[in-house]
């Protein structure tokens, strides 16, 4: 398949270009989500800077980009891969930015994306959303390659640097660390209140899970929580808010949302449960976080390394419950959430009903999760990225 490029209109020069690598919207996936929020970011933060796009197509998928998206690469069709390099050495471009997830690239554990980056000729900052302590011999290896083709290396949880380091051989002085950006909110007094009146939640306890649905979401676990929860708090209402992740779609067709929605119904929980089925841009989703009293996050994967939608809950303010995975061990430590075990309806239910019991420990909760948050607002998060930028240019100007 000939790889798509469009040619900049504007030929004015400027100080810096930095080409973003990764999935963009308005394909709807989280890492398409965080390279706009990125680049909006760097926009207002960094005017000089020229941001442009090379996204990633996944299968038999096109998409109508805005004009930032200079080239596409085709998921499964190495040659365009190469042909993006090509093209980013040919085009003026300072700078790449990669935002590296394996599942988005094509090959054996992704490796086609090493395609790209032994080819292209400027310095990559390579920003990996998927760090396996115990990884399998070939995706450790591929890991590794990304990491060494990289002039520098971003991760998004602390957690993430002694992994690379033992198990991926990543020197320390590589690693950079950047927290997942989230949304600037103001909290003050009656925002609640006010976002439940505008949604038409009023006179709800609302408890929340939001993002792309998939089986690893663990929310059965939630639902089946929720008996004994409504059973003290008749006016519990839970959100789910997300359509079915797009890959589990094409692959299953829409089996596991069916059964979710089934448990619901066998559970007698009409009342209490809600689905949104779609995928929310983040204006309206910031609505949702500000209406919920809690938010849980009963993920079944114990080492993922980062979740967009637990950066956007601590930087709401929103009083968390969540499995241990390594990303919430790490942001919800010092009372800033509540943990409890896997697959653990008997837990969750706990958690719940003790905040939801105990208004003064909620709210506290919510304070420690929104001071956090502050830190990881995009503002202060594309600062540090082009900090970054600066320093790995003057110090590697050329590859």
């Amino acid at each position: 398949m000939k790889p798509k490029e469009r040619e900049p209109s504007d030929k004015k020069a400027i100080r810096s270009r930095v080409a973003h690598v990764g999935s963009y919207l308005p394909r709807e996936c989280g890492i398409a989500t965080y390279t706009a929020d990125l680049i909006a970011s760097l926009r207002e933060e960094s005017p000089d800077l020229e941001n442009i796009v090379i996204a990633v197509n996944d299968r038999e998928a096109h998409y109508n980009y805005a004009e930032e998206v200079r080239f596409q690469i085709e998921q499964h069709d190495e040659a365009t891969y190469a042909a993006a390099a090509d093209f980013v050495n040919r085009s003026r471009i300072s700078l790449v930015s990669l935002q590296h997830e394996h599942g988005l690239f094509g090959g054996r554990d992704g490796e086609y994306i090493l395609t790209f980056l032994t080819r292209v000729s400027v310095p990559v900052i390579t920003t990996l959303h998927t760090v396996l302590p115990e990884p399998r011999p070939h995706f450790k290896r591929v890991t590794a390659q990304v990491a060494a083709q990289s002039d520098s290396v971003v991760v998004l949880a602390k957690t993430a640097r002694p992994i690379l380091e033992d198990a991926y051989s990543v020197p320390k002085d590589r690693m950079q660390f950047i927290p997942h950006g989230a949304p600037k909110v103001s909290r003050r007094i009656g925002l609640r209140r006010a976002a439940k009146r505008r949604l038409g939640l009023d006179g709800r306890r609302i408890l929340t899970t939001f993002g792309l649905i998939n089986p690893n979401k663990g929310i059965e676990y939630a639902l089946q929580a929720l008996p004994e929860i409504v059973d003290i708090y008749p006016e519990v209402l839970y959100l789910v808010v997300g359509e079915s992740h797009p890959q589990v779609r094409l692959r299953r067709g829409e089996g596991h949302r069916r059964k979710l929605l089934r448990m619901v119904s066998d559970l007698g929980l009409q009342r209490h449960v809600r689905f949104h089925n779609r995928f929310l841009r983040s204006e309206e989703l910031i609505q949702y976080l500000l209406a919920t009293d809690v938010y849980i996050i009963p993920y079944l994967n114990p080492d993922q390394i980062v979740s967009g939608t637990l950066a956007y809950a601590m930087a709401t303010g929103k009083a968390v419950v969540a499995t241990p995975f390594l990303y919430a061990k790490e942001v919800l430590a010092e009372g800033r959430g509540m943990l409890v075990d896997f697959r653990d309806p008997d837990g969750i239910a706990g958690a719940v009903l003790r905040l939801l019991s105990d208004r003064e420990l909620l709210l506290e909760m919510d304070r420690r999760a929104y001071d956090y948050g502050r830190k990881m607002t995009w503002p202060r998060v594309a600062r540090k990225y082009r900090q970054l930028f600066e320093r790995v240019l003057q110090k590697q100007p050329q590859r």
